[in-house]
């Protein structure tokens, strides 16, 4: 009878072992299929980017664009050697004449500009080229952009404003040369941003053309 108790308990012991053992290998397994989905989110590079942002000219509506310039923030993921996708934020600015049809009453004095703003977030394909160091590459992307038209004015001395806003989608297309050095990237681009905007009444015509050619300085840190 002793050694059936005996022997009963060594079988419990080692079914438990057995069980706590399989245990550790699902979490063990569990845990390194996390990390690895964890990695796959982790972009191989993120870049920033200071442009020169030259706005199209609307006659009548949208002229004499000035003062115009862009930043650019995003994030990298590297496909093979001739294949990114990039995640990226593209803020530009502008200021135009004020249309001439523009008034705010009698007592009113209305700004001889206005300004304009857009926010953009984009999904843009790019393939590359690299050799020797130097990476060349053409891309186009599509995004959406958020747009904010500003006029200032006072009245009997008090100052104001008044904001025309539009959302619409645009598009950008680009070629660019850089080169690599340890972990980073310095390059220059050269974009097209497509962009219409409805900023009526300020405007007469609903649909406006705010894009422009865009000249851009870039810098990638590569993880």
């Amino acid at each position: 009878m002793r050694n059936l108790i005996s022997v009963s308990v060594f079988l419990c012991g080692l079914f438990l072992s057995c069980n706590v053992s399989a245990i550790d290998e699902t979490d063990q397994q569990e845990s390194m299929e996390n990390s690895q989905s964890i990695e796959d989110l982790t972009p191989d590079a993120v870049y920033f980017s200071l442009a020169d942002f030259k706005a199209n000219e609307v006659v009548g509506e949208l002229e004499n664009p000035r003062a115009d310039y862009g930043l650019g923030l995003g994030m990298e993921y590297i496909f093979n050697d001739y294949l990114n996708i990039r995640y990226e934020m593209l803020v530009v600015e502008r200021k135009y004449d004020t249309p001439a049809g523009i008034s705010g009453g009698p007592f009113t004095v209305v700004s001889d500009d206005m300004r304009m703003s857009s926010l953009g977030i984009s999904v843009i394909p790019v393939i590359r080229y690299a050799v020797s160091g130097f990476e060349f590459y053409m891309c186009a992307g599509l995004g959406f952009f958020w747009s904010n038209l500003t006029l200032t004015a006072s009245t009997l001395g008090l100052p104001g404003s008044h904001e025309e806003k539009s959302q619409d989608y645009g598009t950008q297309t680009m070629v660019g040369v850089g080169y690599h050095f340890p972990g980073t990237f310095l390059g220059f681009e050269l974009r097209q941003l497509n962009l219409k905007v409805n900023m009526a009444p300020v405007t007469s015509v609903a649909d406006h053309d705010a894009g422009g050619k865009i000249i851009l300085f870039v810098y990638r840190l590569q993880f």
